[in-house]
Protein backbone atom coordinates (compact mmCIF):
# COMPACT_ATOMS: atom_id res chain seq x y z
CA UNK A 1 0.00 0.00 0.00
CA UNK A 2 1.55 3.32 -1.10
CA UNK A 3 1.39 6.55 0.84
CA UNK A 4 -1.08 8.90 -0.83
CA UNK A 5 -1.88 12.59 -0.81
CA UNK A 6 -5.45 13.16 -1.95
CA UNK A 7 -6.68 16.58 -3.07
CA UNK A 8 -10.35 16.65 -2.12
CA UNK A 9 -11.35 20.28 -2.41
CA UNK A 10 -10.16 23.43 -4.15
CA UNK A 11 -11.55 26.81 -5.16
CA UNK A 12 -14.04 26.71 -8.03
CA UNK A 13 -13.53 28.29 -11.44
CA UNK A 14 -9.76 28.07 -11.15
CA UNK A 15 -9.48 30.79 -8.50
CA UNK A 16 -6.23 30.79 -6.50
CA UNK A 17 -6.34 29.23 -3.03
CA UNK A 18 -5.37 31.29 0.02
CA UNK A 19 -4.79 28.49 2.56
CA UNK A 20 -3.91 24.78 2.52
CA UNK A 21 -5.28 22.29 5.05
CA UNK A 22 -3.78 18.79 5.36
CA UNK A 23 -5.61 15.99 7.26
CA UNK A 24 -3.67 12.99 8.67
CA UNK A 25 -5.49 9.97 10.15
CA UNK A 26 -4.78 7.66 13.11
CA UNK A 27 -4.07 3.92 13.27
CA UNK A 28 -6.84 1.79 11.76
CA UNK A 29 -8.05 -1.82 11.83
CA UNK A 30 -7.93 -4.36 9.02
CA UNK A 31 -10.38 -3.53 6.24
CA UNK A 32 -10.31 0.22 6.95
CA UNK A 33 -7.72 1.28 4.39
CA UNK A 34 -9.83 4.34 3.52
CA UNK A 35 -9.14 5.88 6.94
CA UNK A 36 -8.09 9.04 5.09
CA UNK A 37 -11.84 9.53 4.47
CA UNK A 38 -13.74 7.61 7.18
CA UNK A 39 -11.77 9.26 10.02
CA UNK A 40 -13.38 12.58 9.12
CA UNK A 41 -16.83 11.32 8.00
CA UNK A 42 -19.75 11.94 10.36
CA UNK A 43 -22.89 9.88 11.02
CA UNK A 44 -24.69 11.51 8.08
CA UNK A 45 -21.98 10.35 5.71
CA UNK A 46 -20.62 13.87 5.28
CA UNK A 47 -16.89 14.33 4.95
CA UNK A 48 -16.88 17.50 7.06
CA UNK A 49 -13.52 18.94 5.89
CA UNK A 50 -15.02 19.32 2.43
CA UNK A 51 -18.69 19.87 3.29
CA UNK A 52 -18.19 22.34 6.14
CA UNK A 53 -14.82 23.97 5.51
CA UNK A 54 -15.40 24.12 1.77
CA UNK A 55 -18.47 26.29 2.31
CA UNK A 56 -17.01 28.57 4.97
CA UNK A 57 -13.51 28.77 3.48
CA UNK A 58 -14.22 28.52 -0.26
CA UNK A 59 -10.68 29.48 -1.26
CA UNK A 60 -9.04 26.71 0.76
CA UNK A 61 -7.14 23.81 -0.76
CA UNK A 62 -8.00 20.72 1.30
CA UNK A 63 -5.98 17.50 1.14
CA UNK A 64 -5.98 14.21 3.04
CA UNK A 65 -3.06 11.87 3.68
CA UNK A 66 -3.33 8.08 3.48
CA UNK A 67 -0.54 5.95 4.92
CA UNK A 68 -0.20 2.32 5.92
CA UNK A 69 -1.14 2.45 9.61
CA UNK A 70 -3.07 -0.81 10.05
CA UNK A 71 -2.69 -2.20 13.59
CA UNK A 72 -1.97 -5.68 12.22
CA UNK A 73 0.76 -6.62 9.77
CA UNK A 74 0.95 -8.93 6.77
CA UNK A 75 2.52 -8.81 3.32
CA UNK A 76 0.32 -5.94 2.14
CA UNK A 77 -0.54 -3.83 5.19
CA UNK A 78 0.73 -2.65 8.55
CA UNK A 79 4.34 -2.55 7.29
CA UNK A 80 5.11 0.87 8.74
CA UNK A 81 8.36 0.37 10.63
CA UNK A 82 9.18 3.98 11.46
CA UNK A 83 7.45 7.34 11.64
CA UNK A 84 10.55 8.72 9.95
CA UNK A 85 9.70 6.78 6.79
CA UNK A 86 6.13 8.09 6.78
CA UNK A 87 7.36 11.66 7.36
CA UNK A 88 9.92 11.31 4.56
CA UNK A 89 7.25 10.05 2.18
CA UNK A 90 4.84 12.81 3.14
CA UNK A 91 7.46 15.54 2.77
CA UNK A 92 8.21 14.27 -0.74
CA UNK A 93 4.50 14.25 -1.60
CA UNK A 94 4.07 17.80 -0.35
CA UNK A 95 7.03 18.96 -2.43
CA UNK A 96 5.72 17.20 -5.56
CA UNK A 97 2.33 18.88 -5.21
CA UNK A 98 3.84 22.28 -4.25
CA UNK A 99 2.14 22.36 -0.87
CA UNK A 100 3.39 25.20 1.31
CA UNK A 101 5.10 27.00 -1.57
CA UNK A 102 2.74 29.92 -2.18
CA UNK A 103 3.51 33.25 -0.50
CA UNK A 104 0.97 34.57 1.99
CA UNK A 105 -0.84 31.21 1.98
CA UNK A 106 -0.80 29.60 5.45
CA UNK A 107 -0.45 25.85 5.76
CA UNK A 108 -2.52 24.13 8.46
CA UNK A 109 -2.13 20.51 9.58
CA UNK A 110 -4.92 18.49 11.22
CA UNK A 111 -4.12 15.16 12.87
CA UNK A 112 -5.92 12.44 14.81
CA UNK A 113 -4.09 10.15 17.25
CA UNK A 114 -0.94 8.81 15.60
CA UNK A 115 -1.48 11.27 12.75
CA UNK A 116 -0.50 14.08 15.15
CA UNK A 117 2.93 12.49 15.48
CA UNK A 118 3.28 11.93 11.76
CA UNK A 119 2.83 15.70 11.49
CA UNK A 120 5.33 16.43 14.27
CA UNK A 121 7.87 14.14 12.64
CA UNK A 122 7.20 15.81 9.29
CA UNK A 123 8.17 19.18 10.75
CA UNK A 124 11.38 17.75 12.15
CA UNK A 125 12.09 15.97 8.87
CA UNK A 126 11.69 19.33 7.11
CA UNK A 127 14.38 20.75 9.41
CA UNK A 128 16.57 17.73 8.75
CA UNK A 129 16.37 18.20 4.98
CA UNK A 130 16.72 21.99 5.18
CA UNK A 131 20.33 21.97 3.95
CA UNK A 132 19.47 19.79 0.93
CA UNK A 133 16.35 21.57 -0.30
CA UNK A 134 16.49 25.07 1.16
CA UNK A 135 14.00 26.79 -1.08
CA UNK A 136 11.03 24.45 -0.72
CA UNK A 137 11.72 23.45 2.89
CA UNK A 138 12.20 27.05 4.01
CA UNK A 139 8.94 28.15 2.39
CA UNK A 140 7.04 25.22 3.90
CA UNK A 141 8.33 25.89 7.42
CA UNK A 142 7.67 29.63 7.17
CA UNK A 143 4.15 29.12 5.77
CA UNK A 144 3.00 26.83 8.59
CA UNK A 145 0.03 28.51 10.26
CA UNK A 146 -0.79 25.99 12.96
CA UNK A 147 -1.77 22.49 14.02
CA UNK A 148 -5.12 21.06 15.11
CA UNK A 149 -4.64 17.82 17.04
CA UNK A 150 -7.53 15.49 17.90
CA UNK A 151 -6.74 13.36 20.98
CA UNK A 152 -2.94 13.35 20.72
CA UNK A 153 -1.37 10.89 23.19
CA UNK A 154 1.62 13.12 23.96
CA UNK A 155 2.79 11.08 26.94
CA UNK A 156 1.37 7.76 25.79
CA UNK A 157 -1.65 5.60 26.64
CA UNK A 158 -2.04 2.98 29.37
CA UNK A 159 -3.99 0.30 27.52
CA UNK A 160 -4.13 -1.29 24.10
CA UNK A 161 -7.30 -0.42 22.21
CA UNK A 162 -6.54 -3.12 19.64
CA UNK A 163 -5.22 -5.89 21.93
CA UNK A 164 -7.37 -8.68 20.47
CA UNK A 165 -7.11 -7.87 16.78
CA UNK A 166 -6.28 -11.09 14.92
CA UNK A 167 -3.02 -11.22 12.99
CA UNK A 168 0.56 -10.21 13.54
CA UNK A 169 0.95 -7.15 15.75
CA UNK A 170 2.20 -3.94 14.11
CA UNK A 171 5.28 -2.88 16.07
CA UNK A 172 4.28 0.77 15.70
CA UNK A 173 1.66 0.19 18.40
CA UNK A 174 4.53 0.14 20.89
CA UNK A 175 5.22 3.76 19.97
CA UNK A 176 2.06 5.01 21.68
CA UNK A 177 2.64 3.47 25.13
CA UNK A 178 3.58 5.47 28.23
CA UNK A 179 7.00 3.76 28.26
CA UNK A 180 7.91 4.87 24.72
CA UNK A 181 11.13 6.92 24.72
CA UNK A 182 10.57 7.74 21.04
CA UNK A 183 7.23 9.35 21.79
CA UNK A 184 8.68 11.48 24.57
CA UNK A 185 11.68 12.63 22.52
CA UNK A 186 9.54 13.45 19.50
CA UNK A 187 7.06 15.45 21.59
CA UNK A 188 9.88 17.43 23.23
CA UNK A 189 11.66 18.03 19.91
CA UNK A 190 8.49 19.35 18.30
CA UNK A 191 7.82 21.63 21.29
CA UNK A 192 11.32 23.06 20.92
CA UNK A 193 10.87 23.65 17.20
CA UNK A 194 7.44 25.23 17.74
CA UNK A 195 8.89 27.67 20.28
CA UNK A 196 11.74 28.53 17.92
CA UNK A 197 9.46 29.20 14.96
CA UNK A 198 7.07 31.35 17.01
CA UNK A 199 10.04 33.46 18.06
CA UNK A 200 11.17 33.82 14.45
CA UNK A 201 7.64 34.69 13.29
CA UNK A 202 7.18 37.08 16.22
CA UNK A 203 3.71 35.64 16.71
CA UNK A 204 2.13 33.29 19.24
CA UNK A 205 -0.82 32.60 16.96
CA UNK A 206 1.24 31.20 14.09
CA UNK A 207 2.59 27.69 14.73
CA UNK A 208 -0.07 27.43 17.46
CA UNK A 209 -1.57 24.10 18.54
CA UNK A 210 -5.30 23.55 19.03
CA UNK A 211 -6.09 20.31 20.88
CA UNK A 212 -9.58 18.79 20.89
CA UNK A 213 -9.76 15.84 23.29
CA UNK A 214 -12.23 12.99 23.49
CA UNK A 215 -14.85 13.33 26.23
CA UNK A 216 -16.41 9.84 26.24
CA UNK A 217 -15.06 6.42 27.11
CA UNK A 218 -13.91 4.31 24.17
CA UNK A 219 -14.69 0.61 23.76
CA UNK A 220 -11.75 -1.56 22.67
CA UNK A 221 -11.84 -2.87 19.11
CA UNK A 222 -12.46 -6.47 20.15
CA UNK A 223 -13.95 -9.29 18.09
CA UNK A 224 -15.82 -12.07 19.87
CA UNK A 225 -14.56 -11.08 23.32
CA UNK A 226 -15.82 -8.98 26.19
CA UNK A 227 -14.90 -5.39 25.49
CA UNK A 228 -12.98 -3.06 27.72
CA UNK A 229 -14.10 0.56 27.92
CA UNK A 230 -12.31 3.57 29.31
CA UNK A 231 -10.73 6.93 28.54
CA UNK A 232 -8.13 6.06 25.93
CA UNK A 233 -6.48 9.49 25.65
CA UNK A 234 -6.75 11.43 28.90
CA UNK A 235 -6.79 15.19 29.36
CA UNK A 236 -3.34 15.09 30.98
CA UNK A 237 -1.63 13.56 27.98
CA UNK A 238 -3.63 15.49 25.36
CA UNK A 239 -3.26 18.94 26.93
CA UNK A 240 0.55 18.91 27.03
CA UNK A 241 2.13 21.42 24.66
CA UNK A 242 -1.07 22.98 23.29
CA UNK A 243 -2.09 26.63 23.11
CA UNK A 244 -5.87 26.07 23.02
CA UNK A 245 -7.60 23.06 24.62
CA UNK A 246 -11.17 21.85 24.79
CA UNK A 247 -13.14 18.65 25.10
CA UNK A 248 -14.91 17.60 21.93
CA UNK A 249 -17.95 15.38 21.56
CA UNK A 250 -17.48 11.62 21.45
CA UNK A 251 -14.97 8.86 22.15
CA UNK A 252 -11.53 8.49 20.58
CA UNK A 253 -12.96 7.58 17.17
CA UNK A 254 -15.85 10.04 17.11
CA UNK A 255 -14.20 13.19 18.48
CA UNK A 256 -12.95 14.10 14.99
CA UNK A 257 -16.28 13.42 13.23
CA UNK A 258 -18.07 16.76 13.60
CA UNK A 259 -21.80 16.23 13.12
CA UNK A 260 -22.68 19.80 12.20
CA UNK A 261 -21.31 23.31 12.00
CA UNK A 262 -22.97 23.86 15.38
CA UNK A 263 -20.76 21.22 17.00
CA UNK A 264 -18.75 22.97 19.76
CA UNK A 265 -15.57 21.31 18.54
CA UNK A 266 -16.13 22.41 14.96
CA UNK A 267 -16.94 25.97 16.00
CA UNK A 268 -13.72 26.15 17.99
CA UNK A 269 -11.78 24.71 15.05
CA UNK A 270 -13.29 27.23 12.65
CA UNK A 271 -12.63 30.19 14.96
CA UNK A 272 -9.05 29.03 15.49
CA UNK A 273 -8.53 28.61 11.74
CA UNK A 274 -9.98 32.05 11.09
CA UNK A 275 -7.53 33.56 13.60
CA UNK A 276 -4.65 31.81 11.81
CA UNK A 277 -5.68 33.29 8.48
CA UNK A 278 -6.03 36.78 9.96
CA UNK A 279 -2.63 36.54 11.63
CA UNK A 280 -1.06 35.51 8.32
CA UNK A 281 -2.58 38.39 6.36
CA UNK A 282 -0.03 41.11 5.63
CA UNK A 283 -0.11 44.34 3.67
CA UNK A 284 2.05 42.95 0.87
CA UNK A 285 0.63 40.04 -1.19
CA UNK A 286 4.16 38.63 -1.53
CA UNK A 287 4.96 38.85 2.18
CA UNK A 288 7.47 36.31 3.50
CA UNK A 289 8.90 36.63 7.03
CA UNK A 290 12.55 37.64 7.18
CA UNK A 291 14.82 34.97 8.62
CA UNK A 292 18.47 35.14 9.57
CA UNK A 293 19.89 32.47 7.27
CA UNK A 294 23.12 31.96 9.25
CA UNK A 295 21.34 31.51 12.56
CA UNK A 296 18.68 29.29 10.99
CA UNK A 297 21.23 27.04 9.32
CA UNK A 298 23.09 26.63 12.62
CA UNK A 299 19.82 25.75 14.35
CA UNK A 300 18.56 23.34 11.71
CA UNK A 301 21.92 21.56 11.46
CA UNK A 302 21.93 20.84 15.17
CA UNK A 303 18.25 19.99 15.62
CA UNK A 304 17.10 17.42 16.64
CA UNK A 305 18.63 14.07 17.66
CA UNK A 306 17.21 11.67 15.08
CA UNK A 307 18.38 8.22 16.23
CA UNK A 308 15.01 7.01 17.61
CA UNK A 309 13.26 7.85 14.35
CA UNK A 310 15.79 6.66 11.77
CA UNK A 311 14.82 4.36 8.93
CA UNK A 312 16.58 1.06 9.57
CA UNK A 313 16.21 -0.03 5.93
CA UNK A 314 17.67 2.96 4.04
CA UNK A 315 18.36 0.93 0.90
CA UNK A 316 14.72 0.22 0.10
CA UNK A 317 12.94 1.85 -2.84
CA UNK A 318 9.82 3.70 -1.80
CA UNK A 319 6.83 4.69 -3.89
CA UNK A 320 4.49 7.62 -3.44
CA UNK A 321 1.16 8.49 -4.99
CA UNK A 322 -0.50 11.83 -5.52
CA UNK A 323 -4.22 11.56 -6.26
CA UNK A 324 -6.68 14.29 -7.13
CA UNK A 325 -10.40 13.83 -6.48
CA UNK A 326 -13.13 15.68 -8.32
CA UNK A 327 -15.78 16.76 -5.82
CA UNK A 328 -18.53 15.81 -8.28
CA UNK A 329 -17.29 12.24 -8.73
CA UNK A 330 -17.47 9.18 -6.51
CA UNK A 331 -14.72 8.56 -3.96
CA UNK A 332 -13.12 5.86 -6.08
CA UNK A 333 -12.65 8.06 -9.14
CA UNK A 334 -9.36 9.90 -9.20
CA UNK A 335 -6.19 10.44 -11.17
CA UNK A 336 -3.03 8.78 -9.90
CA UNK A 337 0.60 9.70 -10.52
CA UNK A 338 3.29 7.31 -9.30
CA UNK A 339 6.87 8.22 -8.45
CA UNK A 340 9.81 6.23 -7.11
CA UNK A 341 12.63 7.88 -5.21
CA UNK A 342 16.15 6.56 -5.67
CA UNK A 343 19.13 8.12 -3.85
CA UNK A 344 17.25 11.39 -3.20
CA UNK A 345 16.37 11.89 -6.90
CA UNK A 346 12.91 11.50 -8.45
CA UNK A 347 12.42 9.16 -11.40
CA UNK A 348 8.95 9.03 -12.93
CA UNK A 349 7.66 5.55 -13.56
Amino acid sequence: MNDNLLALYGPSDGLPYDTEIIFVHDLYTEGSEDAWRTTWTNDDGKWWPREFLGKNFPRARILSVSYNACVTSNSSQGRMESLSIVAENLLSLLCISNVGQRNNCPLVFVGHGLGCFVIKNLMIKACETYMYNKDKTTKLLRNVGGFAFYSPFNSGVDWDLYAYESGQRNSMKDFITTTSAELRILHEAFASLKHRMQERQKSRKLWSVLTICESHETASRTRGRSQRSGMFVTEATARSGCDVFLFGVGDHFDVCKHQSTGDVGYQCFENWLDSILKSSTKSSPNYMPKFDRTNDETYFRAFPTRDPFMDHSPGRHRSYTYGSYNSHNSYNTYNTYNFTVVHEDWDEI
